[in-house]
C-alpha cells in the first residue's frame, strides 16, 4: 500500500467527526459550568478558576479516543495542602453531580480520574503561576505546553491531522504514554517532533536517522549558540528542549529501548507502509499453545497481591523487583533471558523466561593458573570446603574443583532466598509474605480473562507489534 494512501485511510480513522466535535463540545461546557458552580459554592471564585488542557483545548485529539483535562487553576496564595484538598473534593462533588464514580489518582499530587460517557475526565489541581519559569508543581507547567502548542497551531492549523497522525502511529507500535509502565513518547512530545519537523511523514523520515544519545531537538533554538555540552546536561537517549522551559527534557521519558522501537517502525514504515503500524493486528488465541510455550522457553511467575498505589509508585516498584529478582537468579547460577509483569486490581503477576529452570546439581569452578602464587591458596582453600566433591586437579593449565551446586530448581531459590534479592521498598512484604511461585500451564490459569491471555501471548511471541500475526 502506497503512503498517502495508508495516511489517507488512517486519517478516516482518527479525524473526530462534526458530530463528534459536537457531543464532546457539548459534555465539555456541561462539566466547566457543573466546576464552576461548585466553586462558586465554596467561595473560591477569587481563588481558582476553571481551564481545559491537554489534546482537546489544542484539537490534537483523537476520534473515540478523548480524554478532558480539565484544571482547577489555583491563586500561588493558596496553600498546597488544601490546593490538594479542594481539588479532590471538587473533583468527588463532580463525579456525585454526573452519578459517576470517581477514581483518585496520583501525579505530582492527587487528581480525581471519571469516566462520563465515551469520555474519560481528569480533574487536575495545579497552581496558577505567571509564567512556566514560576512553577511549583510539575503540572503547573500543563497551561503553558497548551497555550504554546495552540499558538502553533493557530498560525499552522494543517499541523493538528499531522499530529493525530504521530499519535496513531505511537499507539500502534506501543509506545504511547510517559509513564512508567510505557517509558513511551507523551502527546506533547508528539507535538512538539510535528511541530519541528513540519508533518507526519517528515518526522518519521527523520526518526528512521535518530541515533540514541546522539540526537538533540531544539525548537526555539536555546542552546544553538552556546558553548554547552546538551547531552551531558541531560543525559538521555533522545534530547528534546521544552519550547517553553530550556532546562528541561520533554523527551525525558523516553527510554532506549522504546526509542530504537520508534526508530525501527519508521525505516520499515517507509520502506513498506502499512494500516498495521496504526492499527495492529489482535491475534487469536491459542491456550493450548500458550501453555506450550511457557513450558518450552521456560517460564516461571510469581504471583502475590499488591497494595493500592499510584500506577508510577507502582510500576517503579514492579521494575525495580523484577531487576532485583533477576540478579538474584543470576548469583545463583540461572540466566534470564527476558521479564514481564502484569497487574489488575490487587494482584501482580512477575515472570520471568529462564535459560533453564533446573540445572545441574553439580558445577565446575576454575581456579587460577598452576604457574600463579595464589594456585596453592586456592588448593588449601577447596580441600576444606564441604560443597567440594571432586579435586583440586589440574586440567590443562588451571586447577579445577566440581561443587555441589546448593540450589538446582529456580523455584526454590525464589522461594527461599528472595529476602536477598533488592526488591522495591512499598511491595517487598507482599513478595516475601504471599507469594505463588508457578510453572508451565499453572502460569495460564492465574486469571481468565482474555487480556491476561492476549498479554502471556504477545510477550510469549515478542514479535513487532506491526509484525504480529
Amino acid at each position: 500500500m502506497e503512503f498517502d494512501k495508508v495516511v489517507e485511510e488512517v486519517l478516516k480513522r482518527v479525524k473526530p467527526s462534526e458530530r463528534e466535535r459536537k457531543e464532546v463540545n457539548e459534555i465539555s461546557v456541561f462539566i466547566l459550568d457543573i466546576l464552576k458552580k461548585l466553586v462558586k459554592k465554596h467561595e473560591l471564585e477569587e481563588k481558582v478558576r476553571v481551564e481545559i488542557e491537554g489534546s482537546f483545548a489544542k484539537d490534537t485529539w483523537l476520534s473515540e479516543d478523548v480524554d478532558l483535562d480539565i484544571f482547577l487553576l489555583f491563586n500561588i496564595s493558596f496553600p498546597l495542602d488544601l490546593l490538594r484538598k479542594y481539588g479532590l473534593m471538587l473533583g468527588e462533588e463532580l463525579a456525585e453531580k454526573l452519578g459517576v464514580n470517581p477514581v483518585r489518582r496520583y501525579a505530582s499530587h492527587p487528581y480525581i480520574e471519571l469516566n462520563y460517557g465515551k469520555v474519560k475526565i481528569d480533574i487536575v489541581p495545579a497552581y496558577d503561576v505567571p509564567s512556566s519559569k514560576d512553577v511549583r508543581t510539575p503540572v503547573d507547567r500543563t497551561p503553558f505546553h497548551t497555550r504554546y502548542i495552540r499558538n502553533v497551531i493557530s498560525k499552522r492549523p494543517e499541523l493538528k491531522d499531522e499530529i493525530r497522525l504521530l499519535k496513531r502511529f505511537t499507539k500502534g507500535i506501543g509506545i504511547y504514554g510517559a509513564e512508567i509502565k510505557t517509558e513511551g513518547f507523551s502527546g506533547y512530545l508528539i507535538e512538539i517532533l510535528v511541530t519541528y519537523y513540519g508533518s507526519f511523514k517528515d518526522t518519521v523520515v527523520a526518526a528512521s536517522t535518530w541515533k540514541p544519545w546522539r540526537t538533540v531537538i531544539d525548537l526555539e533554538g536555546y542552546y544553538e549558540n552556546k558553548e554547552i555540552d546538551v547531552f551531558k546536561m541531560f543525559r538521555a537517549p533522545l534530547i528534546v528542549i521544552d519550547p517553553i522551559d530550556e532546562k528541561r527534557n520533554a523527551a525525558s521519558a523516553v527510554s532506549l529501548e522504546k526509542l530504537s522501537l520508534f526508530v525501527l517502525a519508521c525505516k520499515e514504515f517507509l520502506k513498506t507502509p502499512s494500516i498495521s503500524f496504526f492499527y495492529p493486528h489482535s491475534p487469536s488465541i491459542d491456550v493450548e499453545k500458550i501453555k506450550r510455550e511457557l513450558y518450552e522457553q521456560n517460564v516461571i511467575a510469581i504471583k502475590t497481591l499488591i497494595p493500592s498505589l499510584p500506577e508510577d509508585v507502582l510500576w517503579g516498584q514492579v521494575k525495580r523487583s523484577l531487576q532485583g529478582i533477576t540478579d538474584l537468579l543470576h548469583r545463583y547460577g540461572f540466566r534470564v533471558f527476558d521479564t514481564s509483569a502484569w497487574t489488575k486490581g490487587n494482584i501482580l503477576v512477575m515472570l520471568f523466561k529462564l535459560k533453564y529452570l533446573e540445572r545441574s546439581k553439580i558445577e565446575e569452578h576454575k581456579g587460577p593458573p598452576i604457574y600463579l602464587d595464589n594456585s596453592l591458596t586456592f588448593i588449601s582453600l577447596n580441600e576444606k570446603r564441604s560443597d567440594v566433591i571432586s579435586g583440586p586437579y589440574v586440567k590443562g593449565d588451571r586447577l579445577v574443583v566440581l561443587r555441589r551446586v546448593k540450589y538446582s530448581k529456580a523455584e526454590d531459590v525464589i522461594k527461599e532466598k528472595l529476602n536477598e534479592a533488592k526488591l522495591g521498598k512499598l511491595i517487598s512484604k507482599y513478595l516475601k509474605e504471599n507469594i505463588d511461585v508457578l510453572k508451565g500451564a499453572n502460569i495460564v490459569d492465574i486469571s481468565p480473562e482474555k487480556e491476561y491471555l492476549q498479554y502471556l501471548y504477545r510477550w510469549l511471541t515478542r514479535r513487532l507489534p506491526w509484525r504480529s500475526h
